[in-house]
C-alpha cells in the first residue's frame, strides 16, 4: 500500500501531503476498526435482514449524497449491493469457497463474465453523459453487480454443482 502512494507522488498525480493525508486518514480508519470491528460485526449480524437491507442503502446513499462523483458513486453502488447480497445470502444460501482448483476457475470465469455483461449492458443501453439520471444508473449498474457478487454468484454456483454447501 505503501508504494502505491509513493507511486502517486512520483507521477505527479498528487502531492505528498495528500498522500500523507490519506494515510493519516488510513491509519485511523484501521485503528478504529481494530478496536470495534468485532462488536460492529456482531451487531450486524443481530439486525434484522430488513435492518440490514436499509442499513445497506442508507449508509452508501447518504455517502453518495456527500460526494456525488462518478467514482464515489460506482463504489457505493457496489458496497450497498453487497450489503443487500450478504443479507440475502447469509439466510438464504450455504456457500462454501472451497472446492478443487477446476471448480474454482470455473467459478472465477462465470463469475467475471456475468460481472462484464452486466456491466457492459448497462453502459451500451445507458451512455454516460453526467446527468443526475445517468449517475442514477451507474449507481443501479454497480448495484445490481455487487449483488451479484455476494449472493447471485454464490446461489447459481450452488445449483450448477460448482460449490459445495458450507458446514455449519
Amino acid at each position: 500500500m505503501l508504494l502505491i502512494g509513493f507511486s502517486r507522488i512520483y507521477l505527479g498525480v498528487h502531492f505528498p501531503t495528500d498522500v500523507l493525508a490519506g494515510w493519516a486518514i488510513g491509519a485511523v480508519i484501521l485503528g478504529i476498526y481494530l478496536a470495534m470491528g468485532s462488536g460492529v460485526e456482531k451487531w450486524l449480524v443481530r439486525l434484522s435482514p430488513r435492518q440490514q437491507i436499509l442499513l445497506s442503502l442508507a449508509v452508501p446513499g447518504a455517502l453518495v449524497l456527500i460526494h456525488p462523483v462518478k467514482y464515489t458513486i460506482m463504489a457505493m453502488g457496489v458496497l450497498s449491493g453487497a450489503g443487500v447480497g450478504l443479507s440475502l445470502a447469509h439466510r438464504r444460501i450455504s456457500f462454501s469457497p472451497h472446492g478443487p482448483y477446476l471448480q474454482k476457475a470455473l467459478r472465477f470465469i462465470i463469475g467475471c463474465a456475468v460481472v462484464a455483461a452486466l456491466y457492459l449492458g448497462f453502459k451500451i443501453a445507458f451512455p454516460e453523459d453526467g446527468s443526475a439520471l445517468s449517475l442514477t444508473l451507474r449507481f443501479m449498474c454497480f448495484w445490481v453487480i455487487g449483488i451479484w457478487i455476494c449472493f447471485g454468484a454464490p446461489w447459481v454456483f450452488q445449483r450448477l454443482k460448482l460449490a459445495p454447501e458450507a458446514r455449519k
